[in-house]
């Protein structure tokens, strides 16, 4: 996708804990484009039953979210 690129979706603890990490252009952050590339990748992480999910930016030091349990 322009403007976005999916850098690895990661596995802990036998898939109960699963890492996005992405790389958004800033200006862009909350595109369609971003929003479907977003959703895209929470849709993979919940086909592997993760119970907890973080979420982190390449492009912002320091940004991490634990996204959901």
């Amino acid at each position: 996708m322009k403007n976005s690129t999916i850098v690895d979706i990661k596995e802990f603890y036998l898939g109960r804990i699963a890492c996005i990490n992405f790389d958004f252009n800033k200006r862009n952050a909350f595109s369609l484009e971003n929003t479907q590339f977003l959703k895209e990748a929470l849709d993979k992480v919940l086909t592997i039953k993760s119970v907890r999910c973080m979420i982190s930016n390449s492009t912002t030091p320091g940004y991490f979210s634990d996204g959901f349990s």
